[in-house]
Formats: C-alpha cells, structure tokens, sequence
C-alpha cells in the first residue's frame, strides 16, 4: 500500500495507468474509493493518483487539526515526493 510521509501524517494515494497526472480528491468523509468507477477508465489515458485525506480512509490524522492550509501543504507535500516516481504498470 503506498503511502506518502506529509506535515499531516502518512496520507494513502493508489495509482493507476501512465501519462499526464490526474490528481482525484474526494469530498469530506469520503475516501480514494470514491473514484473507483472513473479511475480504471481514466487510467487508459493517464496517471490517476487517488488520494485519502489526512483523517479518511487509510490516511492518518497526524494529529493536527485539520483546516485548508494543511490539507494544501499535505497535497503538495505528496505531489512533491510522487514527482520523481515511475507511473505504475
């Protein structure tokens, strides 16, 4: 399971296909699984990084109260780490 160290605690993603990077981020009280039904599709043409929110689904709290900034930081901290990384097969 792929999980990414961020300012917020250990955020889960699941990727899926290769190309340009679609970043798909669901509601609040929801988790990655939201997007089952458009990730597999989507990922015929491109990268889709499914991401659990600090506090959802697989992703922990860490902690901290969470507020926009955070969830900003957490989001860019991600993307940051995942930038050098192979899409997966």
């Amino acid at each position: 399971m792929p999980f990414a160290d961020t300012s917020a605690g250990r955020v889960f993603y699941e990727q899926r296909g290769s190309g340009l990077p679609v970043v798909l981020l669901h509601a609040t009280l929801h988790d990655h699984r939201d997007f089952d039904q458009v990730a597999g599709p989507l990922a015929e043409r491109y990268r889709t990084i499914a991401v659990d929110w600090p506090g959802h689904g697989r992703s922990d709290l860490g902690g901290r109260a969470v507020d926009a900034f955070l969830l900003a930081v957490a989001l860019a901290e991600l993307v940051e780490g995942l930038r050098g990384t192979p899409s997966c097969r």
